[in-house]
């Protein structure tokens, strides 16, 4: 094939323009979701959500979604994103500690959690705020919620209501699958 558009965030939106496309995007409906993170100078990094017309490359809406402290030294993590679209929402966390559930169609956000760690060293130092989520792993809609797995090197996920977002509960095992195994039935629809 050939290239029917190519687009930059700040090409959308003249206001992004330290902003960067992250994460793996999703289509439905004509449109292409992807998530946004702009980097600012004063070192806080803004997390938002486009949709993108598939056939003409232009903005059909925008979301911010979250703004927290860039990471430091320590605690640098490569950008990441991931989504899931389900009965015409689209549930998405990143690595700036961002659970939400958007409508795919208009934009407009159900809900939006932040979920940070802060970590301490051995002598109970702040060493600042560490982002819990998979960057393998993507949120996923079942039966008994919304599953959202966490980093993989600590074996825990989260199960969420699908609406509001409400954690109901935390898997802590050797791997957050043998916990969730039951409740991974699909959801319907």
């Amino acid at each position: 094939g050939d290239v029917r558009w190519s687009v930059t965030p700040s090409q959308l939106d003249p206001q992004l323009e330290r902003a960067a496309f992250h994460g793996t995007p999703v289509a439905s409906g004509g449109q292409i979701i992807v998530m946004v993170r702009r980097s600012q100078a004063s070192s806080f990094q803004d997390s938002y959500l486009f949709s993108i017309d598939a056939a003409t490359g232009e903005l059909r809406w925008r979301r911010h979604l979250a703004s927290t402290a860039g990471p430091t030294r320590r605690n640098v993590l490569p950008a990441m994103s991931s989504m899931t679209l389900d009965r015409g929402t689209v549930y998405l966390c990143d690595n700036l500690g961002a659970v939400a559930a958007v409508d795919a169609r208009t934009g407009g956000v159900r809900w939006v959690r932040v979920l940070l760690t802060e970590q301490v060293d051995e002598r109970g130092r702040p060493q600042g705020l560490s982002i819990p989520f998979s960057d393998v792993a993507r949120p996923q809609r079942v039966a008994a919620g919304l599953i959202v797995p966490m980093r993989s090197n600590t074996a825990r996920g989260l199960r969420l209501e699908p609406e509001p977002g409400r954690v109901i509960e935390q898997f802590k095992s050797a791997s957050p699958l043998a916990s969730a195994a039951d409740l991974a039935q699909p959801a319907d629809g």
